[in-house]
């Protein structure tokens, strides 16, 4: 076609389209289908062409409108287009042309699968991105699902995660069955896909989950020693569930593979000395498994100034201390 007949063409299209965009661009969109590589080669402004052209015909040809001069933003057009299958299909493509895909991907999309994951990856999106983007659909999925949470990270780390990006996802969260996954079940391989059992972990854990081991400490995880359990729980704890004697839980919480000492001393810094009835009786036991760990004036000072405790438990004490080594029955005599 002749130059001259291409340029009135061009302007009369460019015109018509100036003069009432919201009207003519339709009408133009059609007609420029059949011209546009016509302009492009006949020299004139390809952005302007790229304008008048159907704004997926502009995605379609994009390669060839850049090559004559075009100036095309691919993340403006991608928001142009309103089609959001449509870019997560040819995101992609989108990233090969210069779109900011994390930011496309940040407004426009949710993922709620595997495959949506792995779409958005492949495409280039972040990882960082992605994962904010799947956070609802992975919180869904451990909270109905606990068992699924080591598929999810092995998932996660297939796909290229960080760990640390990963952890600090969990730990952001705080997910309880998260805690008792990693605590309970293998906390060695859980540290293999980076989540270790920490400090912060067995406190929460135990401030759940402490109150069914002080009768049953042989059932605790092995992620959490004894002496460690103790750390978490108070001695009134102790003594508010036990069945039986305290002198029975010491000799219990050393057969576990607890530290005698750690306990006695953790007694005399929480309670100490006092005239409340157990407590005494506690320390009672305490003084006769070990009379050096506590100071016999005070205790029998004590008992003395506690009304609840009789003049039969006071002989009482007396008889059984005496036949400990080491005792002061000077001090002991004045129980009686």
């Amino acid at each position: 076609m002749d130059r001259s007949i291409l340029r009135a063409m061009f302007d009369e299209m460019w015109d018509y389209l100036q003069a009432d965009e919201s009207i003519g661009t339709e009408d133009i969109n059609t007609e420029i289908a059949d011209y546009w590589l016509d302009f492009l080669s006949a020299g004139f402004d390809a952005n302007k062409v790229a304008q008048m052209m159907h704004l997926m015909d502009v995605f379609t040809y994009y390669d060839v409108l850049t090559s004559y001069g075009a100036v095309i933003d691919a993340t403006e057009l991608a928001y142009k287009l309103e089609d959001a299958d449509f870019v997560k299909e040819h995101l992609a493509d989108f990233a090969k042309r210069g779109a900011d895909i994390n930011r496309i991907a940040k407004e426009w999309f949710e993922v709620y699968s595997e495959d949506e994951m792995k779409q958005l990856l492949e495409a280039g999106v972040s990882t960082k991105t992605v994962l904010k983007l799947a956070e609802e659909g992975l919180i869904l999925i451990i909270e109905e699902y606990p068992e699924e949470l080591a598929n999810v990270f092995l998932m996660l780390n297939e796909y290229g995660f960080p760990k640390e990006a990963v952890v600090n996802w969990v730990h952001s969260h705080n997910f309880t069955y998260v805690i008792e996954n990693v605590i309970e079940d293998q906390p060695e391989e859980w540290a293999k896909l980076g989540l270790k059992v920490t400090e912060e972990y067995i406190a929460q854990y135990l401030e759940l989950n402490g109150w069914r081991y002080i009768d049953g400490l042989e059932m605790l995880p092995d992620s959490i020693p004894p002496n460690k359990f103790l750390e978490y729980t108070s001695i009134k704890e102790i003594l508010d569930e036990i069945t039986y004697s305290f002198g029975e839980y010491l000799s219990y919480f050393e057969d576990v593979g607890g530290d005698y000492n750690a306990i006695t001393k953790k007694f005399m810094d929480e309670i100490g000395y006092t005239t409340d009835r157990e407590y005494l009786s506690a320390l009672f036991d305490i003084i006769w498994r070990d009379p050096s760990v506590a100071d016999l004036e005070k205790f029998v000072d004590c008992c003395n100034k506690c009304d609840e405790i009789t003049e039969e438990d006071r002989r009482s004490y007396y008889n059984d201390l005496c036949k400990r080594e080491g005792i002061n029955k000077d001090i002991l005599a004045k129980l009686l």
